[in-house]
């Protein structure tokens, strides 16, 4: 998958890094070069795959927080942390759901969210680079 990824990372850099839709899924984060399989199954969501596949085909995947239950806090906030991937397969099924394969490209921080339809928002994204420090890394902001 690595050498996939690398097909992308120029186009990624270059291109616009707004208007991108986000699919908020607990318990799961996108790691860059690593893939991973989705059902679409629910309709707002079924909407947001068809949108990114006539678009440029990038998706956010964004984990959610947990609701802690604290008056006066939104339910289901998500990380301003993600993962932004490239779907490079999919198959849409008779009934309208699909099976993906997500991609991950590049962690990115996520500036602000505004919902143009109540469907699924869009996001100002900024790329999150990667610092060596030896055997370890740590992310630049």
């Amino acid at each position: 998958m690595t050498n996939l990824l690398s097909l992308f990372q120029d186009e990624i850099l270059n291109s616009s890094m707004k208007n991108i839709p986000i699919f908020p899924l607990p318990g799961h984060v996108l790691l860059p070069g690593e893939p991973l399989p989705l059902h679409i199954f629910e309709e707002r969501y079924k909407q947001l795959a068809e949108f990114a596949l006539t678009q440029k085909r990038l998706m956010v995947l964004a984990n959610l927080k947990s609701d802690l239950g604290k008056i006066g806090e939104e339910k289901n906030k998500i990380y301003d942390i993600a993962g932004l991937g490239r779907i490079v397969l999919d198959e849409r099924m008779a009934d309208g759901r699909f099976n993906l394969v997500l991609l991950g490209l590049k962690r990115i921080r996520i500036k602000y969210s505004q919902k143009p339809l109540p469907q699924y928002s869009f996001l100002k994204l900024k790329v999150l680079k990667m610092k060596s420090m030896g055997l370890s890394h740590k992310w630049e902001n």
